[in-house]
């Protein structure tokens, strides 16, 4: 039972350590120049561990726009506590909280959109819409 949840454990922060480097990586050499062997290189893990979490590369971008949508729901909840403020307040503290706590980088985000194929397949959606493919592509991973 021990050795099971140690390997639990091991394999969370394998999957934590590909996804963060992939996303450093992202943010400093473009989706489209970072490679799967780059980010297993970055990680210090091998080619297979990456694709035991994820099987593609973009599968990466998923994770990390249902990170936000899971942060997103959250920070809502905290702002939605405090029913004196008007909508719009509620909405400039929800960006500003996330600017300080660096979890949204609309720059960022914007850049993997339209560099990740799976993403860029649906650039011809409306911005909701491709909210709900994200949303339903994510929910898989």
């Amino acid at each position: 039972m021990q050795n099971k949840k140690i390997r639990v454990i091991r394999a969370e922060m394998t999957k934590k350590k590909i996804y963060q480097s992939a996303l450093k990586l992202f943010e400093e050499e473009g989706y489209d120049n970072t490679t799967v062997e780059k980010i297993v290189k970055e990680a210090g893990v091998s080619k297979g561990s990456f694709f035991v979490y994820f099987p593609k590369k973009d599968y990466v971008v998923l994770q990390y726009f249902k990170d936000l949508e899971i942060y997103s729901e959250e920070m809502a909840k905290d702002i939605d506590a405090n029913e004196t403020e008007s909508p719009t307040w509620k909405i400039m503290m929800f960006f500003i909280r996330s600017i300080e706590k660096k979890t949204f980088n609309i720059f960022f985000v914007l850049s993997l959109i339209l560099n990740s194929p799976l993403l860029r397949h649906h650039s011809n959606s409306t911005p909701l819409q491709t909210v709900r493919i994200i949303s339903v592509s994510s929910s898989g991973v």
